[in-house]
């Protein structure tokens, strides 16, 4: 579905049980003691909420028979010191694979928000069906190289934030530094910088054109590729 000349619409579902859990109803220490202490209670709420993500799931499947949406996302806002490998793969995989076989045939694809540091979770999220990455974090701010995931993710696609320290620092090494990530990924067409985390304030009127600069001289014609 068209915004304008230069927008796409992309849907949203809901997030996953364990990561609305922490980030929208509870702090992660009530979150784990209420995991430890009731495990039962907390299991009959996992599947309650999953019952509600597969409506939510129902509902975007239903409407591509008549809109078309290119990218579905989940705004978990995963990062690894906060789930660990086994809940992960406990919570958020499963629900996964089911969008993913809703989906299948559609065209859409499917990102999850992960803005944080994903080291431990590296193999699962390969395993895991999605599509892209939205708001891939890479350093300084994060432990996530956009060449590896390139590399070790064939069939996934990057929405990279700009790191968000790195507005802070001097015009020029603001350009040099999304020279640097434009390099690692390559002419791969898998790579999209994005500003989707939050900005210094005022940070942006420097910064902003620096990074355009580098997307243009990255994309010259005569580049390296």
């Amino acid at each position: 579905m068209a915004a304008g000349d230069d927008g796409l619409v992309m849907a949203w579902a809901e997030r996953t049980s364990y990561q609305r859990l922490w980030i929208e109803y509870a702090s992660i220490e009530d979150l784990t003691m209420l995991m430890a202490m009731q495990p039962e209670l907390m299991a009959e709420v996992v599947a309650a909420m999953n019952d509600v993500h597969r409506r939510v799931f129902r509902a975007v499947r239903e409407a591509l028979d008549t809109v078309k949406a290119p990218l579905i996302s989940i705004p978990d806002n995963v990062t690894a010191p906060m789930i660990g490998e086994p809940m992960f793969r406990q919570y958020c995989l499963p629900m996964y694979h089911e969008l993913a076989d809703m989906l299948d045939g559609t065209g859409a694809m499917i990102a999850v928000h992960m803005d944080g540091d994903l080291g431990p979770l590296w193999g699962a999220i390969g395993e895991s069906r999605i599509n892209c990455v939205d708001s891939f974090s890479p350093p300084p701010d994060n432990d996530n190289s956009p060449a590896k995931a390139l590399a070790d993710w064939p069939s996934m696609r990057l929405m990279m934030n700009f790191p968000s320290s790195v507005h802070l620092q001097p015009p020029d090494a603001v350009c040099r530094r999304a020279m640097e990530i434009l390099h690692e990924a390559g002419h791969t067409g898998r790579l999209w910088i994005q500003v989707s985390e939050n900005v210094p304030p005022g940070a942006w009127r420097a910064s902003y054109p620096q990074i355009i600069r580098a997307v243009k001289e990255f994309g010259r014609p005569g580049s390296a590729r």
